[in-house]
């Protein structure tokens, strides 16, 4: 079967059904239908096994989101599904915490180096909004410096295109900085000397960072009292099984880790220094489903599967890379001019690609079928292919 002779026929019916009852018709915005060729693409998935994905119309592909980078062993991984099958059996949530926070605590304290507590929510946009709450109680100062995505939340979602329903004066409070380029973050913390209390940013953005330029922040960041926060959402037991703070040597104070942790089921981590996370004590973050235990046996089984799969090997980079990254250790002059150019230093991300493009997108509808097929041709091209499409399983 040809791309030609695909049919969609369910999935456009359930796309109807579902802008009657579902706003944007997806729960995610980048996996709404706005971002794709209606008509050319698949909208409901039903199924997956491995890396192999069935929509609702038989169609099969190969999947190379992997469920927007949260499914890291496959779909369907038996060893992840029979843990959670047997906890099933025992109980999910609980009127008092279970076992299961406590031996994941203590695994996460193990293999992540800042980490010396572990607090769990659902999704990275929970420990985001939580990790600056810890940051802002423990400095006592309010404005955070960003780099990179952050969540849906109001403290970060003010600086996006879709920063309506939300009070204008929060954009106070949070200031960017741009990756690989000290001297914007030194722009920025003058700019708000005294007032900063974390710089906040994904270690790991469409590029590696260039020599020094993690140890940079770091110092820059201590210098003027404010806290280094690594969002690790993406990155986390992927670079290593401690994260992208483990492969290139930069420990942060706090971090927070979510995709990657439990092979799809919902679970995400703030974690770091003790005297730190101690302010869960004092702030108010409380969640009915953060000790989840269906997550949580998930989480513990993956963690083992991962090193039995010899899953962290293959994600990681080339021994090559890995000599050019502990050279990122040293710092750098914070006038260094930053090269995009240069090809051997740099690694990029298909998926973060994707999603930026596909954040750059979502201000609204496109109504313009011949220009939504040049953007979605140019986020291919940008972004690769996303499926290998198969024929239809029987």
């Amino acid at each position: 079967m040809t791309l030609a002779d695909r049919r969609f026929d369910r999935s456009l019916e359930y796309l109807a059904r579902a802008r009657r009852v579902v706003p944007g018709a997806s729960q995610t915005l980048s996996k709404g239908p706005g971002m794709f060729v209606e008509g050319a693409y698949p909208v409901f998935l039903q199924r997956g096994r491995g890396c192999r994905v069935w929509d609702v119309d038989g169609n099969e592909y190969v999947d190379y989101v992997m469920g927007l980078a949260s499914v890291t062993l496959g779909y369907s991984y038996p060893p992840i599904d029979q843990a959670v099958a047997r906890q099933l059996e025992r109980g999910s949530i609980f009127s008092l915490p279970a076992p299961a926070e406590v031996e994941v605590s203590e695994r996460l304290t193990r293999i992540i180096p800042c980490a010396e507590m572990a607090r769990f929510l659902k999704t990275g946009s929970e420990a985001n909004s939580a990790v600056v709450r810890v940051a802002r109680a423990a400095t006592g100062r309010d404005v955070i410096v960003f780099c990179g995505y952050s969540g849906w939340h109001d403290w970060y979602a003010v600086t996006t295109p879709r920063s309506k329903g939300i009070p204008k004066d929060f954009a106070r409070y949070v200031v960017p900085f741009t990756y690989n380029d000290l001297s914007s973050l030194e722009a920025a913390l003058e700019e708000h000397r005294g007032s900063v209390a974390a710089v906040l940013m994904e270690p790991v953005l469409l590029e590696a960072p260039r020599p020094g330029f993690l140890a940079g922040v770091k110092d820059m960041a201590h210098r003027h009292g404010a806290l280094l926060i690594f969002d690790e959402i993406v990155s986390g037991f992927r670079w290593a099984a401690g994260g992208a703070q483990e492969y290139f040597g930069v420990v942060p104070d706090l971090a927070v880790f979510g995709k990657g942790m439990a092979n799809g089921l919902p679970l995400a981590a703030v974690v770091g220094r003790r005297e730190l996370m101690r302010e869960f004590e004092e702030i108010f973050v409380s969640s009915t489903f953060g000790g989840d235990t269906l997550a949580l046996a998930a989480c513990l089984r993956d963690r083992r599967a991962t090193r039995a799969a010899g899953a962290m090997h293959r994600l990681s980079r080339p021994s090559e890379d890995r000599r050019r990254s502990r050279e990122a250790r040293e710092p750098a002059a914070a006038d260094e001019p930053v090269s995009s150019g240069d090809r051997t230093a740099r690694r990029d991300f298909p998926l973060r690609r994707l999603q930026h493009v596909l954040l750059s997108l979502g201000g609204g509808r496109r109504r313009n079928a011949l220009g939504l097929r040049r953007r979605a041709a140019g986020a291919r091209r940008r972004a690769g292919r996303w499926a290998d499409r198969r024929a239809p399983s029987r």
